[in-house]
């Protein structure tokens, strides 16, 4: 029997035809979808935007894995057995033929599903907010790591040269660091963590791709201080590049989260992280 192939599936993803192709090919083909995935679709008209984003996925609602709230992977623990399993919401997956169902009968008409996706996009309307909220946040932070680099490792990194160790180093001091700022904000109970743990929990991936996005920033040459939405929808890239790696690849239109995926799946696997099809160590020669 073939593999079971999972990739994650980005919002903009969620009507073309080379998803149903995907599914369609094989029965073990698998559409992960994170919950911003699904709360995007519902932030604006959630009776007709949600039912068009579902209808390729309603026709093969088997094949498609549902991960759990990112608040609930917060505490998440980063050992390698079953990583994978722990991210998927059972519930949730098996509960989405349902969820299709209803979605199709708040679009005829019915009178009751309504109010439920209503609730559902009053929810993904403030989900949005809160990430255009600590928008201030992220460039504060973005700014006084900027400060960490000379003028001479700004041009490194701006003209996209190999990047010598100490530039690594102070990239790698970013991840961590805001990483333990997440946690450290959740209220986190602290672990005692391996080196492999630590770069397998979800806030130490999401930080890995913001700061990937970081040095795009540098590269283009882009303004800190830009707006709200922008930085919102940047951390919503970040997002769905950090849960692809735990899978196969991520199935998304936008060239900035395939690349952030690619890259961080790199470094991941060279860090020693769970890297699916992937294994490595740790290297100087990561990022």
């Amino acid at each position: 029997m073939p593999a079971q192939i999972r990739k994650l599936v980005d919002s903009n993803y969620l009507r073309r035809p080379e998803l149903e192709d995907y599914l369609a090919k094989s029965p073990r083909n698998m559409a992960v979808l994170a919950e911003f995935v699904l709360l995007e679709a519902q932030k604006k008209k959630p009776l007709l935007t949600l039912a068009g984003s579902t209808e390729i996925l309603s026709r093969y609602p088997r094949q498609v894995l549902i991960l759990r709230p990112s608040s609930k992977l917060l505490g998440f623990h980063g050992q390698g057995a079953g990583l994978q399993k722990r991210l998927i919401d059972g519930r949730k997956s098996a509960g989405f033929s349902r969820f299709c169902d209803d979605v199709k009968a708040a679009a005829s008409g019915n009178a009751v599903v309504p109010d439920e996706l209503a609730r559902a996009a009053r929810t993904a309307q403030s989900h949005i907010a809160s990430l255009a909220d600590a928008a201030s946040t992220i460039l504060d932070l973005f700014r006084a790591n900027a400060g960490r680099f000379t003028p001479d490792e700004i041009k490194i990194l701006r003209s996209r040269q190999p990047r010598p160790w100490p530039v690594q180093e102070k990239l790698l001091d970013m991840v961590f660091e805001s990483a333990a700022d997440v946690a450290g904000g959740a209220k986190l109970r602290p672990r005692k963590y391996s080196p492999s743990d630590i770069v397998n929990l979800p806030v130490v991936r999401y930080c890995l791709c913001m700061m990937l996005l970081f040095i795009r920033w540098i590269e283009n040459g882009r303004q800190l201080a830009i707006g709200n939405d922008s930085v919102a929808n940047d951390v919503i890239d970040a997002n769905i590049a950090a849960y692809s790696t735990y899978f196969d690849g991520v199935l998304s239109g936008d060239l900035t989260v395939q690349s952030l995926a690619r890259e961080a799946r790199y470094i991941l696997a060279e860090i020693g992280g769970y890297v699916p099809g992937r294994s490595g160590g740790w290297v100087r020669q990561a990022i």
